[in-house]
């Protein structure tokens, strides 16, 4: 992946820090740009509660989970995510996961969109 807009943080109004930038496969010349969210939040239990929330919403909006998908991501994980969940519909896909981040002592949940 290539940044294609780099990342810029604010703040939601759970008072969390949130990162968003959009992201490209860079072996595809006219790949289509995923935006990602990475939010900082206060505890496991509050990344929990926000992966469930956007499962069920996405459910909600049609969305099918890709368990295929799922299991390759699982296997190739790197990030050591607690939880992941992707989804499609139609050309649509979205990504949900949250894990312990070390690197800035926080839970994080990422969303990829496109």
């Amino acid at each position: 992946m290539i940044v294609e807009r780099t990342f810029t943080k604010s703040t939601n109004v759970r008072g969390n820090d949130v990162y968003l930038g959009i992201m490209r496969n860079a072996t595809l010349s006219q790949g289509t740009g995923v935006t990602t969210v990475m939010e900082l939040t206060k505890s496991k239990n509050e990344s929990t509660q926000l992966y469930d929330k956007y499962v069920s919403d996405k459910l909600a909006a049609g969305f099918t989970p890709r368990s295929d998908w799922i299991a390759q991501f699982k296997a190739s994980d790197t990030g050591n995510y607690t939880n992941i969940w992707i989804g499609q519909s139609g050309s649509q896909q979205f990504y949900v996961m949250y894990r312990y981040n070390p690197d800035v002592s926080s839970w994080e949940l990422t969303t990829e969109a496109s």
